[in-house]
């Protein structure tokens, strides 16, 4: 799916993704650090990819790392804790 948005004309502007390293399928990290460096690949320039150390595949990890996430992608108008 990344692979057919390289030749787009419009790509946004960020791209996040994250994880956590615990749990059953360490939230499936390997997959995960794919998927950043498949955005890179096809030449994304601003990609985070965050490991949530010790979180796991839930809400509450998800939660904890959610004003993260806004902050990368809304940039300074988001003011949150």
């Amino acid at each position: 799916m990344v692979q057919g948005t390289a030749s787009s004309a419009v790509k946004p502007a960020r791209v996040y993704v994250d994880n956590g390293d615990s749990g059953p399928s360490n939230d499936d990290m390997t997959n995960t650090a794919a998927l950043a460096q498949a955005y890179q690949n096809v030449g994304y320039i601003t990609v985070q990819h965050v490991v949530g150390h010790g979180d796991q595949h839930n809400e509450t990890a998800w939660a904890e790392r959610l004003p993260g996430a806004l902050r990368f992608l809304l940039g300074p108008r988001a003011a949150l804790p």
